[in-house]
């Protein structure tokens, strides 16, 4: 079925290791190239170089996407919450922003909010949660992936952050169905 449907398409960029597959099912070859890692960001002359991590003490996590529920903020900050509880080094940089289509202005924050502090009454931890959600630019992003030891993805595909961390040389943690 996914055959038919891409050859629909006018480029389908699948891993290299699945090329042969996809041409054998009968994806037309004209169509099919290889998904290349590292991205085209690896060589990017505009994004600063990787800063080593600070010699501070604390283990860093970060994670970037737009709040929306079916993400499972609540599974990450209660597992995040729990695997470190008698950690006062452990933290986990929550960089978020929120659906401009939303219908009720400022909700999306507040179900956030009360997400992470049902997550911090459930599961007691010396582990710290931070939430930013200001707007920033990518260079603060990869700053802040910089100062990070983990990328935690609540995506299930691989997405510019992920991208962006993996080319950083940070260790990512993914839903197993993402694949990298």
């Amino acid at each position: 079925e996914w055959v038919r449907v891409c050859n629909h398409m006018d480029l389908v960029c699948v891993a290299a290791n699945e090329m042969s597959a996809w041409r054998d099912a009968g994806l037309q070859a004209d169509k099919l190239r290889p998904l290349v890692v590292p991205h085209i960001w690896f060589h990017n002359p505009k994004l600063p170089p990787v800063q080593p991590l600070p010699d501070d003490g604390a283990l860093r996590f970060v994670t970037v996407a737009m709040f929306q529920p079916r993400r499972r903020w609540d599974t990450l900050f209660e597992a995040f919450l729990q695997e470190f509880a008698d950690e006062p080094t452990a933290e986990l940089h929550v960089k978020v922003n929120y659906p401009s289509w939303h219908p009720v202005p400022g909700q999306p924050q507040r179900d956030l909010q009360a997400i992470l502090a049902r997550a911090c009454e459930a599961h007691p931890s010396q582990a710290r949660i931070f939430i930013d959600d200001a707007l920033g630019t990518r260079l603060d992003i990869c700053r802040l992936i910089d100062r990070s030891h983990y990328y935690v993805s609540t995506d299930t595909a691989v997405t510019a952050p992920v991208g962006e961390a993996l080319i950083r040389g940070k260790r990512i943690i993914v839903a197993h169905s993402v694949g990298i």
